[in-house]
């Protein structure tokens, strides 16, 4: 009986738990990916140099149990500066060279979480990264918070020479985004923040009366434009905010003259329509903030749009900076009065209603959906292609005349010489609608998906498997992003032989996941005949519930077993 229900969750699977196993490790070397960190802000992969953090407040963060950490740079610019917070506690702003940077050193034996985030904006300087080095266990991903925050800025965003003592002129060492009214006013909410932030930039006209690359061109892409290399757009279902944040119009006020446009307020009004109503396409339910200052910013305009839009949208709030002290470098914010801006912000949107209300976010979370399949169809079928279908639950494909509304996904691939096959798709509708069927030469071959990935799914889990004597247990933390009610989900462990033969199933009794956090715990005994160990977890409707692009552990046992 459990044989055939582990068959029944492979027939039927749109995703695989993937599992890490927990070994202490000395000054072990990991390539920097999300299986061990979580990303943090917008970044890339450049071919050439690596990771690419370049926006303002982006990184990474990870946790490990060990007392030591470092980071490798593979390429930089320019002396740039990062954050580096441990534990939650107070920052340590510290200047990276080409090379192994130690960023934690004589930590306590125990967990810690490591978080590493750029401080200086990309106009001093871009960084790229290949790996991270621990002393200790290795090192995970940590889980993203439920609010979400997005920033869209120009200097004040970035945080513009707000450490810099008086007399001084900006540069990377006097600039700290961790202190920006952006960055200040996202901790003090407890949310994630994007920031999409330059100096100089403008709606439509740059401070120097550039037409080019002002905010709403580079805030296309996932890197900075005039780093290296092409780049990617940025993917916006990969961070979906509650709320955004727009603070421009000031380089605009300062760019107009040397222009040349004969009338800059019909340019930049319309330009600042065109970029709002791309970001309500981009997030339908997303409270959207059209912020100024009192002048100088061509806050007329903002005015004009947000009087329009607001007729039809009531998620779009105008919000002025006021007062807005700038005594800084070139009429720039303090620290202080970054806390003072700040301070405004998060007045503000308290004040607003059911900001937070998840449920009105879900839609946009849900409905993007990455999915890969991948399978071995034996050899007995034949070199014939293989067919993915994905159609609704409980609808027969015997009815031809409504394939067309019920079926997401369908595509036709070869396989190779062993019989493989690999499916990668993104579907728009909510993928727990849905289940997949596998077909070749007009027979059903459910059987031969291997493993399969549904990524942004809203219910994750982690997983991790060690041996103990003669048995392998099973820990594991079911995360439940964005509090959803009535999700019941299911552990499990299964034992292989080395050919892989399924020889015993262990499964846990169906669980209700709560509002946030689950940890569970299961085992199973094995013995010399067993060659590896695979968990999984998925919720009642078989949705496996992980976020990880690994498709499966196998648990090498030791020889005395």
């Amino acid at each position: 009986m459990k044989k055939r229900i582990l068959s029944m969750l492979l027939i039927l699977v749109l995703a695989v738990v993937s599992t890490g196993v927990v070994v202490m490790a000395e000054e072990t070397e990991y390539n920097l990916s999300k299986k061990y960190v979580r990303f943090i802000g917008r970044n890339e992969v450049n071919e050439t140099h690596g990771f690419a953090i370049n926006w303002p407040g982006s990184g990474f963060e990870f946790k490990f149990t060990g007392t030591s950490a470092d980071v490798y740079v593979n390429y930089m610019t320019s002396g740039v500066y990062f954050n580096i917070i441990i534990d939650g506690g107070e920052p340590n702003r510290i200047s990276l060279a080409t090379g192994w940077n130690n960023i934690a050193t004589e930590l306590t034996e125990e967990e810690h979480t490591i978080k590493f985030l750029r401080s200086s904006e990309c106009n001093n300087g871009l960084s790229y990264f290949g790996k991270i080095k621990v002393n200790g266990t290795v090192p995970v991903p940590t889980v993203a918070g439920r609010r979400k925050m997005e920033f869209y800025g120009d200097s004040f965003t970035v945080g513009y020479g707000n450490l810099a003592a008086e007399g001084e002129s900006k540069n990377a060492a006097n600039t700290d985004n961790y202190y920006s009214y952006a960055s200040i006013a996202a901790r003090a909410l407890g949310a994630e923040a994007n920031l999409i932030a330059r100096s100089g930039r403008g709606i439509a006209i740059n401070n120097s009366g550039s037409l080019t690359n002002t905010l709403p061109m580079i805030s296309k892409y996932c890197d900075v434009p005039d780093s290296a290399g092409e780049h990617e757009l940025w993917n916006h279902s990969k961070f979906i905010p509650q709320v955004v944040v727009v603070f421009l119009g000031i380089n605009d006020w300062v760019g107009d003259s040397e222009s040349g446009v004969e009338n800059p307020t019909e340019l930049v009004t319309n330009t600042y329509r065109d970029f709002i109503k791309e970001l309500r396409g981009y997030y339908p339910k997303a409270n959207i903030l059209l912020c100024s200052r009192p002048s100088k910013c061509y806050q007329g305009a903002v005015d004009t749009v947000f009087n329009e839009l607001s007729q039809t949208d009531g998620r779009l709030h105008r919000f002025y900076f006021d007062p807005c002290t700038a005594t800084g470098i070139a009429g720039h914010p303090t620290k202080a009065e970054h806390e003072v801006l700040a301070q405004q912000l998060v007045e503000k949107i308290n004040s607003m209603e059911h900001v937070w209300q998840d449920e009105e976010i879900l839609e946009a979370v849900s409905y993007k959906t990455d999915v890969v399949v991948n399978g071995k169809v034996p050899y007995e079928y034949g070199n014939k292609p293989v067919t993915l279908i994905l159609k609704k639950k409980n609808w027969s494909l015997d009815d031809v005349l409504n394939w067309n509304t019920n079926i997401a996904y369908m595509e036709e691939k070869d396989i190779d010489d062993e019989g493989n096959y690999k499916f990668e798709f993104s579907i728009d509708e909510n993928i727990g609608d849905y289940e997949l069927i596998m077909n070749q030469g007009g027979k059903a071959v459910n059987g031969t998906v291997v493993s399969a990935l549904a990524k942004n799914q809203l219910v994750t889990a982690k997983i991790e498997l060690t041996q103990n004597d003669t048995k392998v247990d099973l820990a594991a933390e079911i995360v439940n992003k964005y509090g959803f009610d009535g999700i019941n989900y299911n552990m499990y462990l299964a034992s292989y032989k080395e050919d892989g033969t399924l020889v015993d199933v262990n499964m846990t009794t169906l669980k209700k996941l709560g509002e946030t956090t689950n940890t569970e715990s299961e085992y199973i005994d094995v013995d010399s005949s067993i060659s590896y160990v695979r968990a999984y977890i998925w919720d009642e409707t078989l949705i496996p519930l992980s976020d990880d692009e690994g498709l499966s552990l196998n648990f090498e046992l030791q020889e005395a077993l």
